[in-house]
């Protein structure tokens, strides 16, 4: 086995692998894709991305992108024998190459299979529960004198602002991080532009909000699920659930997250609104 750098183009076996293990990283397959949803060029990508391929094989048995965050995205094939002999020892070989790694990020198998392989300096570890939900058959109902709900564009993302930066120390930031206000203004007119974020308001203040963070080939990824600490027990996280749920049907995408499994009132939020546990996530921060 061998770890193999793509370095032309998205060949046919790639493109199969990635769209039939997607729902293991939409992180990773959103990233290879335009605003318009088509494949980027390889050459136009900031990330690099390697494959791994065994010697008289066709198929492709895992695909790794790292960012230049050192943001590193792993996807494994469910048939890929994790304690063989090759694919540790090409997997250590291609490990010790890495100049820098800051965060492992996917499913526990597929973190694991990395994680333990190498003398990493792990800063602290956040265990998930990755669900997902069916294409919803129709758009939820909703009173109009009850709710409005908006989708935000760039513009908005000033007003946003306050409601992301409690998001961001309340479910985000680690115990030992400060927020950088300019990067997080960034990233919400980032997320204005490119993805699908509701929010609703009570007396011209946003109130919650959620939204999508990665849009995938066949999955929109939801995050930034929140509700301002006034305005809680209104089912207002319930019904931007809904409603983006059906948002991203119209894209002909399934919805998908990972929750942390200490958050039981958000696991119970996600159960209500059709999700289904499939797998454990995790995320390793590491010092590097």
């Amino acid at each position: 086995m061998k770890w193999i750098s793509l370095e032309q183009s998205l060949f046919p076996g790639f493109v199969h692998f990635i769209i039939k293990n997607e729902w293991k990283s939409v992180s990773l397959t959103s990233r290879l894709l335009d605003p318009q949803g088509n494949f980027r060029q390889i050459r136009s990508l900031n990330s690099r991305i390697f494959y791994l391929k065994a010697s008289g094989l066709p198929d492709i048995m895992g695909v790794v992108m790292i960012t230049p965050t050192g943001l590193f995205l792993p996807m494994l094939s469910p048939e890929l024998p994790l304690y063989d002999t090759f694919f540790r020892n090409s997997t250590i070989r291609f490990l010790s190459s890495c100049k820098k790694i800051s965060c492992i990020m996917g499913t526990d198998s597929d973190v694991n299979a990395f994680k333990n392989l190498v003398n990493l300096q792990i800063r602290t570890e956040i265990e998930y529960d990755l669900m997902a939900a069916d294409l919803p058959l129709e758009q939820s109902f909703i009173p109009r004198d009850f709710l409005k709900i908006k989708r935000a564009e760039e513009k908005d993302a000033e007003k946003l602002l306050p409601l992301e930066e409690k998001y961001m120390i309340d479910e985000v930031l680690l115990a030992s991080s400060y927020l950088k206000k300019k990067a997080v203004l960034k990233n919400l007119r980032d997320n204005c532009r490119n993805q699908i974020l509701l929010y609703v308001e009570r007396d011209g203040i946003p109130a919650a909000k959620a939204n999508t963070n990665a849009l995938g080939i066949n999955y929109a990824q939801i995050g930034g699920v929140f509700t301002d600490y006034t305005h809680r027990r209104n089912g207002f996280s319930s019904i931007l659930i809904k409603q983006l749920q059906f948002e991203s049907a119209k894209l002909r995408k399934k919805s998908i997250l990972f929750v942390k499994k200490n958050n039981k009132p958000a696991v119970n939020l996600y159960l209500k609104t059709g999700f289904k546990k499939i797998d454990n996530y995790r995320i390793v921060y590491i010092n590097f």
